[in-house]
């Protein structure tokens, strides 16, 4: 029995794999280059075992649970698998693998990869990716639906962000061999004629990246699927493109479309949801403390962590501050 976790909207769900299809270890998670969607074949009823709700109204989360279970998890199943034909290389041993490689030049990708992050059948590398998918491509940056309920105006930049970053940034990296000798974007090594490489459109024809350095400049890992998003020549994962335009709340893990937020501890929040850890408060626009990276509004830090005056016996409260002898 596989047990997995995917998270979208912050909802985490918990699939039993063995009440799914009995085929399911072909099952393949592709991306639609698109619609920006994951796309796989887990049933309808994935919606119960919803385990967390989003912040916010409870019913609007069982509502997104249901929506996203018919819209995300039920799309029909995509397969990339292969037989080798006159190569005597199967594929089914991988859950993906590169568009427009041969089933003989499919290994020779693979071998530039590190060993746990290849994506073999029921393997620490299918997990790598799994994960990776759901974390690189959010859907609430790119989908109405799949965010909480917003304004108008909101909804109007959403979609104006979205289409703009499709058009301009969005792109899938292609693998292939190289005609001649070239140097790696990335790493700078020169790469041989006849080595496998992967190409990006936006970058130009004189780009190129060994396959271990297709990588997300801001948190270094592998581009899940060859998705990437080109800018300022640099290759980002969806996740940190949208961050380079919009700051993403710290609770929901939505961008932040609104013109004010709060910004705290080098982090941002939706100015609802920048609460205090004890009451839920808000705590925009007043004073807070952080204890163990959580933020307490005054009354309830008073109450948890005060200390109290060896004299008196009274808490010593946060504006009142404390002052101590030795001797």
């Amino acid at each position: 029995m596989v047990k997995w976790t995917l998270k979208f909207l912050n909802i985490a769900f918990c699939v039993n794999t063995t009440k799914l299809s009995a085929n399911l270890r072909c099952v393949n998670f592709v991306i639609d280059i698109n619609s920006m969607l994951i796309l796989s074949v887990i049933p309808l009823d994935l919606s119960k075992y919803l385990v967390k709700h989003v912040i916010g109204d409870v019913t609007w989360s069982r509502r997104m649970a249901h929506e996203m279970a018919e819209s995300i998890i039920c799309a029909e199943m995509v397969r990339q698998t292969h037989s080798g034909d006159d190569s005597g290389c199967p594929l089914e041993e991988y859950t993906w693998i590169p568009p427009g490689l041969r089933p003989d030049q499919v290994p020779i990708y693979f071998v530039g990869l590190p060993e746990e992050k290849i994506p073999y059948v029921n393997s620490r590398g299918e997990r790598y990716r799994l994960n990776q998918l759901v974390y690189q491509l959010p859907p609430q940056d790119n989908e109405v639906r799949y965010s909480r309920p917003l304004s108008d105006e909101e909804t109007t930049q959403l979609r104006k962000f979205a289409s703009q970053r499709k058009r301009d940034n969005l792109g899938q990296g292609v693998a292939g061999h190289l005609d001649k000798t070239m140097p790696c974007t990335a790493c700078d090594e020169m790469m041989s004629c006849g080595d496998m490489a992967v190409f990006a459109s936006r970058a130009g024809p004189n780009a190129c990246w060994h396959p271990a350095c297709f990588t997300c400049c801001t948190c270094q890992e592998l581009l899940v699927d060859l998705v990437y998003f080109y800018s300022d020549g640099r290759l980002y994962c969806g996740r940190h493109h949208a961050e380079t335009i919009k700051p993403r709340c710290s609770a929901c893990d939505e961008l932040i479309l609104a013109d004010e937020c709060t910004e705290a501890e080098g982090k941002a929040w939706h100015m609802n949801h920048f609460t205090c850890t004890e009451c839920l408060e808000a705590l925009g626009g007043h004073r807070y403390i952080m204890r163990h990276r959580s933020p307490y509004c005054l009354n309830c830090f008073d109450t948890l962590f005060a200390e109290f005056c060896d004299a008196c016996g009274e808490p010593i409260t946060v504006d009142q501050g404390e002052m101590s002898h030795e001797g």
